[in-house]
């Protein structure tokens, strides 16, 4: 019990549901709740954390790839390898294309089922316009505002 206390304390988005949380703890264990606030919260709880990466893990990931994807040409001459990435990404190019012409709506299949399920946890959330590009989302337990063009939410889960 303890531990999935911990650890919705630790996943919680924003402060007030941190703070929801961490009563809960006290609740249960006064003795955990005295110990936790000695440790700096941006070690170990969502809310603390920046919004913003340091580490540009994406692009990263790109040039892992692409090394991975040359790795064969790497011992030929400049313009041989420059060959085989150009033949190698048109033929990439070519098969993708031929992937997309199969896809049966808007979009692709893993976005599409992603969409699906998103939409079946919506069913109980009530939007409601309160501006421009601002919206007051309401569930039976939960209340925030969404900000589209400051792509920001009150929930912490938008940042």
């Amino acid at each position: 019990m303890m531990k999935d206390l911990m650890s919705k304390a630790a996943r919680a988005a924003n402060v007030p549901y941190f703070e929801y949380r961490m009563q809960k703890i006290k609740n249960v264990l006064v003795e955990a709740y005295e110990e936790l606030p000695k440790i700096d919260r941006k070690k170990w709880t969502r809310c603390a954390f920046r919004s913003r990466t340091n580490y540009p893990q994406l692009v990263n990931n790109w040039a892992e790839a692409f090394n991975i994807f040359i790795m064969n040409a790497r011992d030929q001459p400049i313009i041989t390898i420059l060959n085989t990435i150009y033949h190698t990404i048109m033929i990439r190019i070519e098969e993708e294309c031929e992937r997309k012409l199969r896809w049966k709506g808007l979009v692709c299949p893993k976005v599409d089922e992603d969409l699906m399920k998103c939409e079946a946890k919506t069913f109980d959330y009530i939007v409601r316009p309160l501006g421009s590009s601002r919206y007051k989302v309401t569930s039976t337990k939960h209340g925030f505002v969404v900000d589209i063009d400051k792509k920001h939410c009150s929930c912490g889960m938008w940042q």
